[in-house]
């Protein structure tokens, strides 16, 4: 299939799920391969900058938390912060990169897999979490076993544009204050240790976010390997 017409085709798919019979059924797990993005995101760039990440725990109503610590100063702590927000857009960029090539999406599910088996293992915690992320992880790297490279390139090119899309769907967040209860939220953290109005910083990782998505899509698309 041309990459154009699977782009199509999951994006289609995309946008009429919750208007099919059941599509509840799937676009639930779609919701919560996001927060794990969103989660991961802040516990890998919490051991980038010297940190540790503890834990990643998750529920079943599709919030979760990173549990992490290192002697942060503020831009690093706004960096981390920041992190989260990225982390469905990147991972988006990242699974459609892997879906341009079919030998590469077939080692993309696996590495994917892989890698959610040892976060299970090693930061997942919880009753939920680990079943679900280690579930994912069984099942990406089935499929990069015994999938077809065109099924492989469709699961990856279908992940990438669901992440994309609850970028969009899951925006909300980005400008508000809080993150359920007095929790503040993670562009809240941003203005805090740095300056500016959370909504300034909001505006600013959508923006990103778009440049993210936009990258992308254009790179699954152009012509070449």
């Amino acid at each position: 299939m041309k990459r154009h017409h699977l782009f199509l085709l999951c994006l289609v798919l995309s946008l009429t799920l919750h208007h099919i019979p059941y599509g509840f059924y799937l676009s639930y797990p779609l919701l919560l391969i996001s927060t794990v993005a969103h989660e991961m995101g802040h516990g890998l760039m919490a051991l980038l900058m010297g940190g540790h990440f503890h834990a990643l725990e998750m529920h079943a109503d599709g919030s979760g938390v990173a549990h992490y610590s290192g002697r942060f100063g503020s831009l690093t702590v706004a960096i981390v912060a920041a992190a989260g927000l990225l982390g469905p857009a990147l991972a988006a960029w990242l699974a459609l990169w892997a879906a341009r090539q079919g030998v590469r999406a077939r080692r993309g599910l696996a590495v994917s897999g892989i890698a959610c088996l040892l976060a299970t293992l090693l930061v997942v915690r919880g009753v939920f979490a680990p079943f679900f992320i280690g579930g994912l992880g069984v099942l990406l790297l089935v499929l990069s076993r015994k999938a077809s490279l065109e099924v492989c390139r469709f699961t990856l090119a279908f992940l990438g544009v669901q992440l994309g899309l609850a970028c969009f769907t899951r925006s909300d967040y980005l400008f508000t204050r809080t993150a359920g209860g007095d929790l503040p939220s993670d562009v809240e953290q941003i203005a805090q240790h740095l300056f500016l109005p959370y909504w300034f910083w909001g505006g600013l990782i959508a923006i990103l976010t778009l440049l993210v998505l936009a990258q992308g899509a254009r790179g699954f698309l152009r012509e070449g390997r």
